[in-house]
């Protein structure tokens, strides 16, 4: 299985309740409805503390405050969700509903699952 593992923090100055609220609530209801027949799961795996970084940037001196998974059939559809997500009508609203919660320095990993 093919997954994208994103670790993406929030904005300066805004809670990680206000935080996880708005990506629960406004950007994951997003994401799903643009590029939801792409995925085969979408997990918002959310910080709950304990996690130390040298990363002084990061809100609370961490570096990540969730780490998203989008799961995939494949390779060939997670490429063909980055195609559609290029469009740029769908790229200006996910950009755009992002800019009002997550800071834009992110990590993003493309994985293969093995249990």
């Amino acid at each position: 299985m093919t997954k994208v593992v994103l670790l993406m923090k929030r904005k300066p100055g805004l809670s990680l309740e206000a935080f996880r609220d708005y990506y629960e609530r406004n950007h994951a209801p997003l994401a799903k409805r643009l590029l939801g027949a792409f995925m085969l799961d979408y997990r918002r795996n959310y910080r709950s503390g304990g996690i130390s970084t040298e990363n002084t940037d990061a809100p609370d001196g961490e570096d990540f405050d969730v780490i998203t998974e989008i799961w995939y059939k494949d390779k060939a559809s997670m490429e063909a969700m980055w195609a559609h997500a290029r469009k740029p009508e769908i790229a200006a609203q996910i950009d755009a509903d992002g800019a009002k919660f997550m800071d834009p320095a992110m990590r993003f990993y493309v994985v293969e699952e093995c249990s």
